[in-house]
């Protein structure tokens, strides 16, 4: 009977950079050394056959997937993300007694350790829809979207009575960054004046209603419009602490995989007997 058996169930890697030619990145790992385990067992028995034990690794594997996907539904994370991140986990077998549960997501790391701080305005010089300015300086209109069930109540009665604005056709222009981009004409229906309404916040002032009706059924999307410029002040995201999903799902599982992996040698060992 041989020694020093490792299982290791669980092994997080989220690479997320390239830096110096090679691919840099965060690993948490669940690693157990069986061999006090196997030594306590009066049995002699194949320690490279262990069909429990290589069961358990699998199964506590899955359970980190899914523990690690369930934590991202949780986490503060917009919906598009949350699925982004969770679509990229994977899982597989690396060994008899070894996996790996991995994501590549580009934003993983960030999100385990935080963000920093982040100027909206780099996007001026990249984004294909940048406007230029009659003095010479890119900006970009914003849309935002609201829900009238979100709305103070005097608001949204408000906003449904709004005169509805309508898309009337679909042309082309050039951007300031050279890409050519669809543009739409629009027939402006009302707008809530800033102060027109009690209640009002400053996000609702120059909201419009567009009418996006089908023949099925009436509809109407609520926006505000805002512009984002070279000299405009703020538009900076704030720096983000670390969420910690994976730490979490790892501290978790530890106690859980151990228990397991201890009573499947066991189990491989009353088998052997």
């Amino acid at each position: 009977m041989g020694s020093g058996v490792t299982a290791t169930t669980m092994t997080v890697r989220m690479p997320s950079r390239i830096r110096d030619g090679m691919l840099r990145g965060m690993e948490f790992a669940i690693q157990i050394d069986l061999a006090p385990i196997i030594t306590s067992v009066k049995t002699i028995f194949d320690e490279t056959v262990l069909p429990h034990l290589q069961q358990e690794v699998w199964r506590i594997a899955q359970m980190a997937q899914t523990e690690w996907m369930t934590a991202i539904g949780k986490a503060h994370l917009w919906a598009g993300e949350k699925d982004n991140y969770s679509s990229t986990i994977d899982i597989r077998m690396t060994g008899p007694y070894a996996a790996l549960v991995d994501s590549d997501y580009k934003y993983a790391e960030q999100i385990e350790t935080g963000r920093p701080a982040y100027d909206l305005k780099r996007m001026l010089q990249t984004s294909s829809k940048t406007r230029m300015s009659k003095a010479g300086k890119k900006y970009l209109i914003i849309p935002f979207r609201h829900n009238v069930k979100s709305m103070p109540k005097e608001v949204a009665i408000a906003a449904k009575q709004l005169a509805p604005s309508r898309v009337t056709g679909m042309g082309t222009r050039i951007s300031a960054t050279g890409a050519t981009v669809p543009q739409a004409k629009y027939a402006w229906g009302g707008r809530l004046k800033a102060g027109s309404v009690p209640q009002m916040l400053r996000k609702h002032a120059g909201m419009v209603r567009f009418d996006v009706s089908t023949p099925r059924a009436p509809r109407s999307t609520y926006l505000t419009f805002r512009v984002m410029s070279e000299t405009s002040a703020g538009w900076i995201i704030p720096p983000q602490p670390g969420q910690n999903i994976v730490k979490g799902v790892v501290e978790k599982l530890r106690p859980i995989a151990e228990a397991a992996f201890a009573k499947a040698i066991l189990a491989d060992a009353a088998q052997a007997a």
